[in-house]
């Protein structure tokens, strides 16, 4: 059942109004069909961490948990001084990535209970047999993804035209946004727009085929609560090379089954991939291996069962407590 909620400022505070509505329209649906929840669950802070806190009243015995996406800052700036009243309502906490999570205690408050909220990709997509050979330094290179400002699309052609003068690769763009126009113009600047191909957005099966054609997957963003196409690009055994201190942290592992990269640094992405092609072609074949290894933990099925049991987990360690 879907609650709109009136806002009269974009991204401010829901009006209290609109709270109480939203939760008297909660319990009567959920008294329609006798309905008691045991858990509780809400992503995004605003207005959720208001709404879930004053839900536990109603439900007394439901458990609790706020799952967040990066917009830490937000909690102060939204809640103020009712932040740790509301939070002291909250059993779990679930955050999109390892970043989040360090950022969020940093910011905010240390938790004592708490997840990894991992995204999972379909399991037909991880590759059965690894048609990468990597017998020569890598020279085909994707990037998918929206082509915005803060993804920093055209970082990736200032470092490849660093790193091969002889204009010796290809770079594949898949997405749309207003970047494009810049992608086109930086690549003719740099005399390299005859390695650059550009696809737009296509469906995402058929992106399958562009990495299987690539060897290395490069999106060095900012903001970045987590990102399938990182995973995506790992289950097809592409070395991937994402952000660092950003969604895919703790996912990838520098230099085991991926790169990690300052969000943007043209110059440090140079420098990768400079040290990936100063690997042995055995090595890069075992960081590929390891990346589809990696992929195949991360299926939509394994990670919305670790999602149920990490907050099935504290239920039972509650209701044991409480008989002991």
């Amino acid at each position: 059942m879907r609650i709109p909620a009136f806002k009269a400022i974009p991204h401010g505070k829901h009006s209290a109004k609109a709270i109480v509505t939203a939760i008297d329209a909660i319990l009567t649906e959920n008294e329609k069909v006798d309905f008691v929840p045991d858990i509780i669950v809400g992503h995004f802070p605003n207005p959720q961490l208001e709404l879930v806190s004053k839900l536990k009243k109603c439900y007394q015995n439901a458990k609790t948990c706020i799952v967040m996406h990066g917009d830490n800052a937000s909690l102060k700036r939204i809640y103020r001084d009712k932040l740790h009243k509301y939070m002291e309502s909250i059993d779990m906490w679930g955050f999109r990535s390892e970043a989040i999570k360090c950022d969020f205690e940093k910011l905010i408050h240390p938790v004592e209970r708490k997840f990894i909220c991992y995204s999972g990709i379909p399991e037909d997509y991880i590759t059965s047999s690894n048609i990468h050979s990597f017998s020569k330094p890598l020279n085909k290179f994707i990037y998918v993804g929206e082509m915005i400002k803060r993804k920093y699309p055209t970082s990736i052609l200032y470092a490849l035209q660093k790193v091969y003068p002889s204009t010796s690769f290809s770079l594949t763009y898949v997405g749309e946004g207003k970047e494009i126009d810049r992608i086109k113009k930086i690549s003719k600047e740099l005399g390299i727009d005859g390695n650059v191909k550009i696809l737009g957005k296509i469906p995402r099966n058929d992106i399958k085929k562009c990495y299987d054609e690539a060897e290395c997957m490069i999106m060095i963003s900012k903001w970045e609560a987590y990102g399938l196409v990182y995973l995506e690009a790992m289950s097809r055994g592409c070395i991937t090379i994402a952000s660092r201190n950003e969604g895919m942290d703790g996912v990838i592992i520098d230099g085991f089954n991926g790169f990690l990269c300052e969000a943007g640094n043209c110059e440090e992405l140079e420098l990768i991939i400079k040290r990936i092609n100063s690997l042995s072609s055995a090595e890069r074949q075992i960081i590929s291996n390891n990346a589809i290894e990696t992929a195949k933990k991360l299926t939509d099925f394994k990670v919305a069962k670790m999602y149920i049991d990490d907050l099935l987990t504290y239920s039972v360690e509650e209701y044991v407590t409480k008989e002991n």
